[in-house]
């Protein structure tokens, strides 16, 4: 691929999960986008070293492929550890400490599923405004999650093959 996607960090709690743990609306679809659009990393307390804690978080309530094809962060006291702050990048979280906002500034994209049941959706609608798709060169694949709405356009004159498959 030769285009880089922008770098989007998300968060769990109160993001994509409810309060009472289930998950907020739309989130399945929505994550199975970002997947495909931005170049994703988880950014939570759930686990800062690795995915166990946040498979646990889901319980379920998302498939374990969809949960491995956003990436593991590591840091330590905060999330903006784990962002490399000269790249192209958003964190989504329901609210960051002061020194965190002050880093990212208006890369933050503030999302409460707590407060506003539609929050998904319209960060969903924020981030279509700045994605990115990828540009694939000779030799290259990528996933599409199944049942995910896509399309690809030639550009230039030599023959392409492109094929769509179920995994199995």
């Amino acid at each position: 691929m030769t285009t880089e996607l922008t770098k989007l960090y998300i968060d769990i709690d109160g993001v994509l999960l409810k309060r009472n743990g289930s998950l907020a609306n739309h989130v399945k679809p929505f994550l199975e986008w970002a997947a495909w659009n931005f170049d994703c990393y988880w950014a939570t307390t759930r686990d800062r070293a690795g995915l166990d804690g946040i498979i646990a978080a889901f319980k379920g309530q998302l498939p374990e492929p969809l949960i491995h094809a956003i990436k593991p962060t590591r840091w330590e006291t905060l999330k903006i550890e784990a962002i490399d702050l000269t790249s192209d990048y958003l964190i989504v979280d329901d609210g960051l400490l002061d020194i965190e906002r002050k880093a990212v500034g208006e890369k933050w994209l503030a999302v409460n599923v707590n407060r506003d049941e539609d929050a998904i959706i319209k960060l969903w609608d924020r981030l279509k405004k700045v994605q990115n798709p990828p540009s694939l060169e000779k030799g290259d694949g990528m996933f599409v999650p199944s049942g995910a709405v896509h399309s690809a356009e030639v550009v230039g004159t030599k023959p392409v093959v492109s094929v769509d498959a179920p995994r199995g």
